[in-house]
């Protein structure tokens, strides 16, 4: 029994990242690299911060909130930048269907796959820049706690 008896009339074809893909994946890196930078100068920043428990106020951490910020707009650039090679890859896949006249489980497939690639990409980035600016924000209402707490004293 072949793949053809059992109604399957499409092949696997191994094909090469689009250019949208690619410049995805140099997005996606540049987020890993953000979110490992911002994280090492936050932790500097709070060790220098830590240090000066007692004179703190609220103006000494509106640097911590801006990489936090800058983080959040890291978020939204990813998936801005999945959406357009979600599109693009779907646009390619519903231009070659004139030319390859393939409808049904081998076009779905594509689409798919198309859609799946940069998903799980970007679910990685989102995980870890939303994490790391999770333990930003966490460490910054910690001060917060500790200036509100030397306030009232």
């Amino acid at each position: 029994m072949t793949q053809n008896d059992v109604g399957w009339d499409f092949v696997s074809v191994q094909r090469e990242p689009t250019l949208a893909i690619k410049v995805y994946v140099l997005v996606v890196l540049a987020s890993f690299i953000v979110a490992a930078v911002h994280l090492v100068k936050f932790w500097r920043s709070a060790r220098i911060l830590k240090r000066f428990d007692g004179n703190l106020d609220f103006d000494a951490l509106l640097p911590l909130r801006d990489r936090a910020l800058s983080l959040k707009r890291w978020i939204v650039l990813n998936i801005l930048a999945w959406g357009v090679v979600a599109v693009y890859g779907v646009g390619n896949i519903t231009k070659g269907i004139g030319s390859q006249k393939s409808i049904g489980a081998a076009l779905l497939l594509d689409i798919f796959w198309d859609l799946c690639q940069p998903l799980i990409l970007l679910q990685w980035a989102v995980l870890v820049l939303f994490l790391v600016r999770w333990h930003m924000l966490w460490r910054i209402e910690r001060f917060e706690m500790g200036i509100i707490s030397t306030q009232k004293t």
